[in-house]
């Protein structure tokens, strides 16, 4: 499966997050070219994909973009949500000896399907 190219122009802002330093910043692109546009960031020039938006760096990504602050945020959220969600069961000490109606109760507000007893 081919990934089309984004519709990027000059002129175009992104939230940028720094991975090294913890920072973010709306910047607005200074290139676009046939395969990567430019961003200036700390007064440097940066590369980004056109086909997948992530930075050109041969060694490892250090920025990553998001269409605004507040879809970033969003993200940050959910990982936050999953997080939580992840350690209360992994330490919820449910084993075979947890109560039926309390497992029962949990499947059913996680809308899971509940098989026949016996099966």
């Amino acid at each position: 499966m081919m990934i089309q190219k984004r519709n990027v122009k000059v002129g175009d802002q992104f939230y940028v997050r720094d991975m090294r330093r913890g920072t973010g910043a709306t910047l607005t692109v200074d290139k676009v070219g046939r395969k990567y546009f430019t961003l200036t960031i700390w007064g440097r020039e940066v590369q980004f994909m056109l086909e997948t938006l992530r930075e050109y760096n041969p060694l490892s990504e250090i920025y990553y973009l998001y269409p605004n602050e507040k879809q970033y945020r969003e993200k940050q959220y959910r990982e936050a949500l999953i997080t939580l969600i992840s350690r209360y069961f992994q330490d919820a000490g449910m084993d075979l000896e947890s109560d039926t109606s309390h497992l029962e109760a949990i499947a059913k507000l996680l809308n899971l399907k509940i098989p026949k007893k016996g099966e």
